[in-house]
């Protein structure tokens, strides 16, 4: 069951939090819309869990702190879309509990030179 929130935009910012919890929401965006930006400048810990959104649309997280990513989705609510992270420099903990595109999972690892803990769960 998802509770559908409406996205009146393309981009969204959130200037103080720190702790992002998403969990069984569907985001209704724009047709016009490519991508949803989630701008969040002091965030340090990411959560989704069984999240979907319009397919073929892709969340975009602008997070410059972010330390700890934690992805839990089924597969059959993620078709056509994907979830990218513009900054991850300072990430130590990513936790992911399906892998669909080897690629995203190859760009954060690249980009992550502080990462202590990898935990992925494969179904």
């Amino acid at each position: 069951m998802f509770t559908t929130i409406n996205v009146p935009s393309d981009s969204v910012h959130f200037e103080h939090l720190k702790h992002l919890k998403l969990s069984g929401i569907d985001f209704t965006m724009d047709p016009s819309f490519d991508y949803l930006t989630l701008r969040v400048p002091v965030l340090k810990k990411f959560e989704i869990c069984n999240c979907k959104w319009s397919s073929g649309k892709d969340i975009i997280v602008d997070a410059s702190l972010l330390e700890s990513i934690s992805i839990q989705q089924d597969f059959n609510e993620l078709q056509g879309q994907s979830i990218k992270f513009n900054e991850h420099a300072n990430l130590r903990h990513l936790e992911i509990g399906l892998v669909t595109n080897i690629e995203v999972i190859l760009d954060l690892l690249q980009k992550s030179p502080v990462l202590k803990t990898l935990v992925l769960t494969l179904k």
